[in-house]
């Protein structure tokens, strides 16, 4: 059963924004993924746009074959 709820970090505890409806005591694995984003390495907004219009012109001039392998959503997202 999957089941994806918010919670808050506080004293070294999870703690759930709303209760959850598993049996005292159920062991689960939790997934911490962080809200916050992390601050781009290039800060200059200049140099940003000339980052992104390079990686843009690459992207057209270099486009995937059409014998390039074709990778499902697991794949692409690695689970297994």
């Amino acid at each position: 059963m999957t089941q994806r709820r918010k919670a808050i970090y506080r004293d070294g505890k999870l703690e759930l924004r709303n209760p959850c409806d598993l049996p005292q005591g159920a062991e689960v694995d939790v997934l911490i993924v962080s809200e916050g984003s992390t601050p781009p390495e290039e800060t200059d907004p200049s140099r940003r746009r000339q980052l992104a219009a390079d990686l843009v012109q690459r992207m057209r001039t270099q486009p995937l074959l059409p014998t390039a392998p074709r990778l499902t959503r697991d794949e692409l997202h690695d689970r297994r």
